[in-house]
């Protein structure tokens, strides 16, 4: 079986979640695979302009009754990244494939990206137009929604 989506994103942390919502905002359906959550409870601060990155496309609103305060607001990393999870789930424009692995993924000869997934007992081939490996974005939420921004911004500029 193939499995073709326009935008693959692998890796965990909260990049892989930001980069397929900023994206599903924009149009642009993806698919994530081997994403894992952090548990960390710890609070972490979101900057005016981390809300202004997440709040065009409703993830901030989506966020809201999670925050740790209002005014500055923050939120455990934890809750982020479950509540933004659980919003990829219904999100028809998203597929999340958790605790997935990847085989390397390649560019192949009409220049899109395929590979194999597996949850350990079966494998599916996967192709997309565009791949993003979020494992060298940075894992704080800071810097993985500014990063994340840029990226999605760069793909859809490049992909019209």
């Amino acid at each position: 079986m193939l499995i073709d989506t326009p935008l693959l994103i692998t890796g965990s942390g909260p990049a892989s979640l930001i980069i397929a919502k900023l994206a599903s905002g924009r149009g642009l359906s993806s698919l994530i695979a081997g994403h894992s959550s952090s548990q960390d409870e710890t609070a972490v601060l979101l900057s005016k302009g981390a809300v202004n990155i997440l709040s065009p496309h409703g993830l901030f609103d989506v966020l809201r009754p999670y925050l740790l305060s209002h005014d500055p607001a923050r939120i455990s990393r934890a809750a982020f990244e479950q509540v933004l999870k659980h919003h990829c789930v219904a999100d028809m424009n998203t597929t999340v494939y958790d605790n997935f692995s990847c085989t390397p993924i390649r560019n192949d000869i009409e220049a899109r990206w395929s590979g194999t997934i597996s949850d350990g007992t079966s494998s599916w081939d996967i192709r997309a137009d565009a791949w993003i490996d979020t494992a060298k974005i940075s894992a704080d939420l800071q810097t993985a929604i500014s990063s994340s921004d840029k990226i999605v911004t760069d793909l859809l500029t490049k992909l019209t």
